[in-house]
């Protein structure tokens, strides 16, 4: 039972590190685009962070399981010990427990808020074609607007804003609440907090979740101006109404704060809505209308950036069950040397219970290779399952000097045959 937990943890932990491998490359190039664009190309952005989440699953790809790389994994993974891969699950575990217990404790909260009825719920909020209407609560928590849920969408507000704040000026802050709920931000920040439990040891996903909150707040911010009824100037000085009276109430991790929790950000929120004061100039309406145009536009693109990402990742995968070809070979400590011998002009047969090699072909090996010790192992019929699973492949080893002696490591045990049907047709 112990050896199964080893392996099982050393086998996660592996998976774990190609995705996060896989997700860095793509992390460094959306890190770079956020820090070089300018303030018009936030809407790309924000598509790019999008996309972090599924380039991460690249990590699963024949990408990752194929040639010198695969030869480069397997020497990775021998550095890694179970008593590392527990310990970076059990801080793993700790970050995903804290986040359990704020989904726990929101739910608590949101039972003891105040419903408000919906006929007296503004009229973009109500259910409009047969489309789940937006919830509304009031709280008596001393915080800033929020919104979250992703299934049952909700925002709540604050009693003591909506007593002080004007009929204008709540129509604004729900604008922007509503603009996160159907923007897909709150499910953005759901999958991102999904991330930095998984990859907590990486600085670049606790940096770009970040700046994700910070884009998703633009993107807001123009809804609430373009399509409510204050001007900017009238919405910047809301905003800094809502920051004096910001706390931390709920967890961040499951909510979107109007205000946010930083004047730092506040502040280049401020300065976006001056580029959007002389960009709207006097034309409220064209500007809506513009508005709605680039927002179906970033709509498509993200919706084409992620379908492209997701044909790649199934163009590059493995079936759900394939038996690889490959022969690979191992020295005598189990080191891989070689994923693919034919690749690499040498010539071995593999097949059930047979394998075969020639003299000269284990001489050309053992000097180009430098083998050391006295065996030869080479692996090959080895299954591979989405994504990235293998097993239950036949080894064969063979003496260096004398390539008669050839004995096949493999077990008929009826525990054996159970794996493979498992394996196989229910895995």
């Amino acid at each position: 039972m112990a050896g199964f937990i080893d392996f099982l943890l050393l086998f996660s932990f592996m998976k774990l590190i190609r995705t996060m491998a896989a997700g860095t490359v793509f992390m460094a190039a959306a890190f770079a685009a956020c820090q070089t664009g300018k303030s018009r190309t936030w809407r790309l952005n924000l598509a790019l962070l999008a996309l972090v989440p599924l380039a991460a699953l690249m990590g699963y790809s024949k990408v990752f399981n194929t040639g010198r790389l695969w030869v480069y994994t397997d020497r990775v993974q021998r550095l890694l010990t179970p008593q590392l891969a527990a310990c970076y699950f059990g801080i793993a575990a700790v970050f995903a427990l804290r986040q359990a217990s704020g989904c726990i404790r929101m739910r608590r909260a949101l039972r003891q808020m105040q419903p408000v009825p919906e006929e007296e719920y503004p009229a973009f909020l109500r259910r409009r074609n047969g489309r789940r209407h937006i919830r509304l609560y009031i709280t008596r928590q001393p915080c800033s607007p929020f919104a979250g849920g992703i299934l049952r969408p909700y925002i709540a507000v604050p009693l003591h804003l909506k007593n002080s704040l004007s009929k204008e000026e709540l129509f604004a802050v729900l604008y922007h609440e509503a603009a996160h709920i159907r923007h897909g931000h709150v499910l953005l920040l759901q999958v991102y907090g999904l991330l930095k439990i998984l990859w907590w040891v990486h600085p670049l996903v606790h940096i770009l979740d970040a700046r994700l909150r910070e884009f998703i707040e633009y993107g807001s911010d123009e809804a609430g101006v373009i399509l409510g009824p204050l001007n900017v100037y009238e919405y910047a000085r809301l905003l800094f109404r809502t920051l004096k009276t910001e706390q931390r109430c709920f967890p961040a991790e499951r909510r979107t704060a109007f205000s946010g929790n930083s004047f730092a950000v506040l502040k280049k929120r401020f300065a976006r809505l001056g580029v959007l004061q002389e960009a709207m100039g006097q034309d409220g309406a064209a500007a809506g209308r513009k508005y709605r145009k680039k927002t179906a536009a970033f709509a498509f693109l993200t919706a084409g950036m992620l379908a492209s990402g997701a044909c790649t990742i199934a163009a590059t995968s493995w079936p759900r069950y394939t038996r690889m070809k490959e022969v690979a070979l191992y020295d005598e400590t189990l080191q891989l040397v070689v994923f693919d011998l034919e690749a690499e002009g040498f010539r071995a047969k593999a097949e059930g219970d047979k394998f075969s090699i020639s003299g000269p072909e284990m001489k050309r090996l053992a000097e180009r290779y430098r083998l050391r010790g006295e065996y030869a192992i080479f692996g090959y019929g080895t299954i591979m399952k989405l994504p990235g699973a293998g097993g239950l492949g036949q080894a064969a080893m063979v003496r260096i000097s004398d390539v008669s002696d050839v004995r096949i490591l493999g077990r008929r045990t009826w525990a054996d045959k159970l794996q493979a049907f498992i394996l196989k047709f229910l895995v």
